[in-house]
C-alpha cells in the first residue's frame, strides 16, 4: 500500500540526517552551480513559486545523477520596503494587514491565540523575517528540495551588507553610478522611490513610465496645455477637447498661466513644478472658445468631449481626427449631435466644416488612416471603446514604423515618423512651446503600504546608468554567449537591454545595505540581488568561522572574488588566517560561474537582466553566467491565482492535501517550460492513481525479481528483446530530453511510455520468465531515472530492492546500447502499426459478429517498384525505362500512378527497413491475435473485396468480413 505521507517524511529525515546535499569543492569532479531565486520572507509561498523551485531541483538532481558535483543553495531576500510596510501597517492598526498576516500564519500555526500573538510581534520587522524564513525552509524541505542549507543567509545580515557595499564601491569606481534628477515611481507615505519588490504585484505589472509631451497652445494670457505621446501630430490638429463636467484650473506654473485639470496639479507638483492656483471652474466654461495652433496661429475650437479623463495627464486633449481613431469618431459623433451643439451654443456649420488634416503619408492608404482603422474594427461610436483601443493601437504602431511626414509638417516633411518624433520634441522644448510630464503605464499602482504610487523627480537621487561606458555592450556580449531556454525569450532580454537607461538604485527607507559613500541611502532590493550567488560560495565559511562584518573590508572581496592582492597582506589587514582566505578563494573559483539559473519569465525585465549586467560589470568573462531556463506563471482551473479569488494553494498544503512526488510530477509534466501550467484537480486525481498503480506494480515485480540472476543470453523470445531494446532507447531519449531542459518530454518517456511498454509486455509476453528477466535488467535504471522527479517514492523502491546506499547518491551508468536492436524494433513497430490499424477499423464497425481478420501483404512487383524509386529518386523517365527493361510495366495498370505516389512522398529521404512481412506476421501472429481479440488469416486466397490490390510494401491491407 502506497502511503505517500509516511514515505516522504521518512526520506526527508534520512536526507537531512545524512547531510546528503551539502557540497564542497572536489578538484577531481566536474561541477554544476545551479540557482533559483531566493524567496522574499514576508509571507507564505504557493504552488506558483513551487514550479520554479521543483524544476530547479529536478535539474540539480539530474546533474548529480550525471556525476557532477552540484552546488544548489538557498537564502532569503528581505531588502526594501515590503517587510517594513507590513510592520508599519500593523503599527498603525490596519485591520486588513492584520487579517492577511493572520491567514498566512494560520497555515503553519493552528492555535488562534498563538497566531494572534505571532502577528502582533510583527510590529518588529525582523520578527516577520525570522518567522517566514523559518516556515519557508520547512515548506521547501517538504517538497523534497535538495538544497545545501549550510549556505543560508538573508540580505539583511551584516556580513552580506559588507558584500553589497563592496559591489557598489566597484560600480562607483567604474562610473556606472551617478547622482541626478530622473522621473521615478514614488510612494508619498514611505517617502521613497519604489520598484517591483515594493509595489503590490509589482513583478506582474508593467512598471514603465511614459514620457508625455505637454504642448502649450496659446490661449488668452496663457496656455491651454494638452499632453500627448505623439507630438509630431500637432501639424494635424483641428480642435481641442475638454470634458465639460470636469474640474479645471487656471494656475501659475513656473511663471506661466496654464489651464489644466484639477487632478493634474498634483502630478505636476510631484515633478518639481511650482504651482499657484488662480481660478477653479468647470470645463463647460471653455467650450466654444478658441486657442491658437503652434505652427501657423490657426484658430482652434475648444469642443466638448465627455470621453476626456481629467485624471489622466493634464485632462486636456488636442484632436487629430485624421490619425487618431478616438478623435475621428468623437468628431463624427459631435457633428451629428445637434442637441449637444445647441446645448453649448456652438455653431452647427462651423462644427461640420472641421475636416481631418492628413499629415502622414502611408503607402496604400487612400483615406484618413483613422477612418480606415475605425472601419476595419467596425467602430460606430465612442461607446465601442474596446474596438477603439484596438484600432488606435494598430493605427499608431503602423504610422510610427511606416509613416512619413508630408508637406504640412514644414521642415519635418519627408522624415520618417519614428525619426521625427524626437526632433519635434527637442525643438518644441527648446522653444519653450512644450514641457514633459511623466505618467506610469499601469494605472492605480499601489505601494505595499497601501498608498497610491505617483511619479516624482527627486533631486540628488542615486542611479545606475546602464548606458555608461561599455556596460551595455558587455551585457549584450554575455547574452549572446548564453543559452536561453526557451529560446523565444531571448528577444525579451534584447528589448529590455535596449530599453534600460537609468534606474534608481537606492531608497531613503527600508531594510538592506547602506550606500558605502552616502549612508542616507539604502540600496534597493533589485540592485542588491544581482550577484548574491557569489556569496553562496563563502557564506558557510564566514558563519562557521565567526568572521565579523568589520573584517570584511573591500580588499577581502577583491582577493576572494577577483584574485587581487597578496594573501599575507590581506590576512594582516582583515585578521583572517591566510589559509582561510585561500580556502574561500578556492571555493569561489571552483564553483563560479553560475552554470544554470532557473526562474519565471516575469523576472526577465528586472532580476535576470540586472543579474547579467552586474556580473559583466564586476567579474571577468570567465565568471559570466552560462544558462537561464524560464517558466510561465501557474494558473488554477484556467484562472489566475489570487487571494481575492480564494484559489491559492500554499506549498504547506502540498504534503497535507496531495503529496510532494505527486506535486513534483504534475508541475513538471503538465506543460513545457514556455507554457503556463494549469493546476486542475481532476487531472491531479488521475495522476495520483497512475503513481499509486506504478508504485504497487513496481513493488510486486521487485519482490519477484530481486533474487533472480538472469542474463541477456537467457532471453527466449524476440518480443522480449524488442522490449529491452525499446527500454534502453527510451532511457537514452529521456536523458537527451533532460540535456535539452525538456522536463515534460523526459517524464512522458520515462514514466508513461516506459510504464505502458512494460505493462503491455507483461500482458502479452509469451514466456513469463522473459518478462521477469527483462524487468530485472531494467528496473534499477528506471528507478534512478524517475528519482530526480519522484525522489521519495524512488528511494522507497530502491531500498525495497535491497540497496543500502540512497538512490539520490547514485550516478547513472551508461545505458547498455548493446541491447538496442534497430531491426527488431523496426519489425515490432510494423506489427504495432498493423494492430493500431486493425483497432481503428474495429472502432468504426457497427457489428462485432465476425471470427477472422484477413491480412494481405503487398504483391511482389510493388516491392520492385519501390526499390527502383528509392535508387532513381524523382527521375520518372529513368524509372519508366527501367520498368520496361525489367518487364514490370505491364504487370498492372496502376504501376505509373504508384510510381508517382512514391515520388510525391520522396521515399528515398527515409530510412526504409528491410522486412519479410509474411514471415514476420506469422512470427507475431499469436501476439496480434491476443491484442485484437480475433483469429488472423494471413495472405488467404479468400479475398472477396480484392483487398490484395490495396496492399503496399510495409502497409498490408486488412479485411474484416461483417
Amino acid at each position: 500500500m502506497y502511503n505517500a505521507r509516511e514515505i516522504e517524511k521518512k526520506w526527508q529525515e534520512r536526507w537531512e540526517a545524512s547531510n546528503l546535499f551539502e557540497s564542497d569543492p572536489d578538484p577531481n569532479k566536474k561541477k554544476k552551480f545551479i540557482t533559483i531565486p531566493y524567496p522574499y520572507a514576508s509571507g507564505t509561498m504557493h504552488i506558483g513559486h513551487g514550479r520554479s523551485y521543483v524544476n530547479g531541483d529536478i535539474f540539480a538532481r539530474y546533474y548529480r545523477a550525471k556525476g557532477y558535483n552540484v552546488l544548489f543553495p538557498m537564502a532569503f531576500h528581505i531588502t526594501g520596503t515590503p517587510v517594513l510596510a507590513i510592520s508599519s501597517s500593523l503599527e498603525r492598526g490596519e485591520k486588513n494587514t492584520f487579517d492577511k498576516m493572520r491567514d498566512y500564519v494560520a497555515i503553519h500555526t493552528s492555535s488562534r491565540e498563538k497566531v494572534d500573538k505571532i502577528v502582533e510581534s510583527f510590529i518588529d520587522p525582523w520578527n516577520i523575517v525570522k518567522y517566514f524564513s523559518a516556515k519557508m525552509k520547512i515548506d521547501l524541505k517538504s517538497i523534497g528540495m535538495s538544497l545545501d542549507w549550510r549556505r543560508e543567509f538573508t540580505t539583511g545580515d551584516k556580513i552580506y551588507n559588507r558584500f553589497i557595499e563592496w559591489q557598489f564601491q566597484k560600480l562607483g569606481e567604474l562610473e556606472y553610478l551617478e547622482m541626478g534628477e530622473y522621473p521615478i515611481l514614488y510612494c508619498p507615505r514611505c517617502m521613497n522611490a519604489v520598484g517591483e519588490d515594493d509595489i503590490a504585484s509589482g513583478d506582474e505589472l508593467d512598471l514603465s513610465i511614459n514620457e508625455y509631451i505637454t504642448i502649450k497652445f496659446p490661449y488668452e494670457d496663457g496656455y491651454l496645455v494638452p499632453a500627448t505621446l505623439r507630438p509630431e501630430t500637432i501639424y494635424g490638429v483641428t480642435n481641442l477637447w475638454i470634458n465639460p463636467e470636469g474640474t479645471y484650473v487656471k494656475a501659475l506654473v513656473n511663471d506661466e498661466n496654464w489651464i489644466i485639470s484639477e487632478e493634474a496639479v498634483m502630478l505636476l507638483q510631484n515633478q518639481n513644478k511650482q504651482i499657484t492656483i488662480k481660478e477653479t471652474f468647470k470645463g463647460a466654461k471653455l467650450i466654444g472658445k478658441k486657442c491658437k495652433s503652434l505652427e501657423n496661429q490657426r484658430e482652434l475650437l475648444i469642443l466638448p468631449g465627455t470621453f476626456v479623463d481629467t485624471s489622466m495627464a493634464t485632462g486636456v486633449v488636442y484632436s487629430v481626427p485624421a490619425h487618431a481613431p478616438f478623435d475621428f469618431i468623437a468628431l463624427n459623433d459631435l457633428q451629428k449631435d445637434e442637441k449637444v451643439i445647441k446645448k453649448f451654443n456652438l455653431n452647427y456649420k462651423e462644427i461640420n466644416e472641421i475636416q481631418p488634416i492628413i499629415i502622414i503619408t502611408l503607402e496604400g492608404f487612400e483615406d484618413y488612416p483613422a477612418k480606415i482603422y475605425c472601419e476595419k474594427y467596425q467602430v460606430f461610436s465612442q461607446n465601442d471603446k474596446d474596438k477603439l483601443d484596438k484600432a488606435t493601437s494598430e493605427n499608431y504602431k503602423y504610422e510610427y514604423y511606416n509613416g512619413v511626414l508630408n508637406d504640412s509638417c514644414g521642415k519635418y516633411a519627408g522624415i520618417n515618423v519614428n525619426e521625427a518624433l524626437n526632433l519635434v520634441i527637442e525643438n518644441l522644448v527648446n522653444q519653450n512651446k512644450a514641457d514633459k510630464l511623466y505618467i506610469p503605464i499601469t494605472k492605480d499602482l499601489r505601494c505595499r503600504c497601501g498608498e497610491k504610487i505617483n511619479i516624482t523627480i527627486l533631486r540628488d537621487q542615486w542611479f545606475l546608468n546602464f548606458n555608461a561606458g561599455k556596460w551595455k555592450e558587455s551585457a549584450f556580449e554575455c547574452l549572446d554567449k548564453m543559452i536561453i531556454i526557451p529560446e523565444k525569450y531571448r528577444i525579451n532580454f534584447i528589448n529590455i537591454f535596449n530599453w534600460l537607461e537609468k534606474r534608481p538604485c537606492a531608497r531613503k527607507r527600508g531594510l538592506g545595505t547602506k550606500l558605502p559613500f552616502d549612508n542616507e541611502w539604502i540600496i534597493e532590493s533589485l540592485s542588491d540581488s544581482t550577484i548574491y550567488m557569489s556569496f553562496y560560495t563563502i557564506a558557510h565559511i564566514l558563519n562557521g568561522e565567526n568572521i565579523t562584518p568589520e573584517q570584511l573590508i573591500p580588499e577581502f572581496f577583491d582577493y576572494v572574488f577577483l584574485e587581487e592582492g597578496e594573501v599575507n597582506e590581506i590576512s594582516i589587514k582583515t585578521k583572517i588566517k591566510a589559509e582561510l582566505l585561500e580556502k574561500m578563494q578556492r571555493e569561489f573559483l571552483y564553483w563560479y560561474p553560475v552554470d544554470h539559473r532557473h526562474t519565471a519569465i516575469m523576472h526577465i525585465s528586472n532580476h535576470l537582466s540586472f543579474y547579467i549586467f552586474h556580473h559583466v560589470a564586476i567579474y571577468p568573462e570567465k565568471h559570466w553566467p552560462k544558462v537561464i531556463t524560464l517558466i510561465e506563471p501557474l494558473i488554477r482551473e484556467g484562472q489566475k491565482m489570487g487571494k481575492s479569488k480564494g484559489n491559492i494553494i500554499s506549498l504547506a498544503d502540498i504534503k497535507e492535501k496531495y503529496s510532494a512526488d505527486l506535486f513534483r510530477f504534475y508541475i513538471s509534466h503538465s506543460a513545457d517550460l514556455g507554457i503556463s501550467v494549469d493546476w486542475r484537480e481532476k487531472k491531479i486525481s488521475i495522476l495520483k492513481t497512475h503513481i499509486e498503480r506504478f508504485y504497487n506494480f513496481m513493488r510486486d515485480q521487485i519482490a519477484i525479481v530481486k533474487n533472480i540472476n538472469g542474463k541477456y543470453g537467457d532471453i527466449k523470445t524476440k518480443f522480449a528483446k524488442v522490449v529491452l531494446s525499446k527500454f534502453i532507447r527510451y532511457f537514452i531519449d529521456a536523458d537527451e530530453s533532460l540535456k535539452q531542459f525538456n522536463l515534460r518530454r523526459y517524464l512522458q518517456i520515462s514514466f508513461y511510455e516506459c510504464f505502458n511498454l512494460i505493462q503491455d509486455f507483461k500482458k502479452f509476453a509469451e514466456e513469463e520468465t522473459d518478462f521477469h528477466l527483462i524487468f530485472q535488467i531494467i528496473y534499477l535504471d528506471w528507478i534512478k531515472m524517475l528519482s530526480i522527479t519522484m525522489p521519495h517514492l524512488s528511494e522507497e523502491l530502491w531500498e525495497y530492492a535491497g540497496n543500502n546506499e540512497l538512490v539520490s547518491q547514485t550516478t547513472w551508468s551508461e545505458f547498455n546500447t548493446d541491447y538496442i536492436d534497430e531491426d527488431l524494433e523496426s519489425e515490432f513497430d510494423y506489427i504495432n502499426q498493423l494492430v493500431e490499424d486493425i483497432m481503428n477499423i474495429k472502432k468504426i464497425l457497427k457489428s462485432q459478429e465476425y471470427q477472422k481478420i484477413y491480412i494481405y501483404t503487398s504483391e511482389q512487383w510493388k516491392y520492385q517498384v519501390k526499390e527502383l524509386v528509392f535508387t532513381k529518386k524523382d527521375d520518372l523517365n529513368q524509372i519508366i525505362d527501367e520498368l520496361k527493361r525489367k518487364k514490370i510495366l505491364t504487370k498492372d495498370k496502376h504501376i505509373i500512378s504508384f510510381v508517382k505516389e512514391l515520388i510525391k512522398n520522396r521515399i528515398w529521404e527515409r530510412k526504409i527497413p528491410q522486412i519479410d512481412e509474411t514471415r514476420l506476421l506469422n512470427e507475431y501472429k499469436p501476439y496480434i491475435e491476443n491484442k485484437v481479440g480475433k483469429e488472423l488469416e494471413i495472405n488467404s486466397n479468400y479475398d472477396p473485396k480484392i483487398k490484395l490490390s490495396k496492399a503496399k510494401p510495409l502497409k498490408p491491407a486488412i479485411y474484416i468480413p461483417i
